[in-house]
């Protein structure tokens, strides 16, 4: 089964079946400035990108952007996806995009929807944060969990693993908590040694 895009329909070809169309006008995608890839979970092929999602892909395939040095996905089949989005739980996947001719990170809200009765379309939706293009960090004073008061509570008493990076370090860990340290094996003096 292939699909070919154009403008206004994508259309379906099923070599058993002939062709059927979806009938959804995607035209009006192309107003947003936030970057939209309508995606099929199954084949994992791109149904369509807006022209906002055009223009960050470059002439890189989904699937490309998906496994990019900077994508991070915690399902790498799409199919996956499906129950916990049919139960509308929230899924981010961050995905390797071209900005200004450098390769950068693009978090994306996953969506389920069905355009047809037969088959549903995972939404992906960029999520701009220009407020943080513009910050760099600067280099944090010595950290010292036991002075952090609520955080370090907070950091202590969290069951999730957690790390805490220091950018300006070159992304050194400075701190983690347990569960982080359960989960990579190492001991705290070790795992601070460490760079993402």
């Amino acid at each position: 089964m292939t699909w070919l895009f154009c403008d206004r329909i994508a259309t379906k070809i099923d070599k058993n079946n002939g062709i059927s169309m979806i009938t959804h006008n995607f035209n009006t995608l192309d107003l947003l400035t936030s970057p939209v890839w309508i995606v099929s979970p199954f084949e994992e092929q791109l149904i369509y990108a807006n022209s906002a999602a055009r223009l960050l892909m470059q002439d890189l395939t989904f699937s490309q952007l998906r496994t990019g040095p900077y994508s991070v996905s915690s399902q790498k089949e799409l199919p996956k996806y499906l129950s916990d989005l049919q139960n509308q739980h929230d899924i981010i996947e961050i995905l390797t995009v071209q900005r200004k001719e450098e390769e950068t990170a693009l978090s994306c809200r996953l969506v389920l929807r069905k355009l047809t009765e037969a088959e549903p379309v995972i939404i992906f939706e960029g999520i701009e944060a220009p407020a943080t293009l513009g910050l760099k960090a600067s280099r944090s004073a010595n950290y010292q969990r036991k002075k952090q008061g609520f955080y370090a509570r907070f950091f202590l008493t969290n069951s999730a693993p957690m790390l805490l990076i220091d950018p300006s370090r070159d992304g050194q860990i400075v701190d983690a908590n347990l569960a982080a340290l359960n989960f990579y094996g190492y001991n705290h003096e070790t795992m601070c040694q460490k760079h993402t």
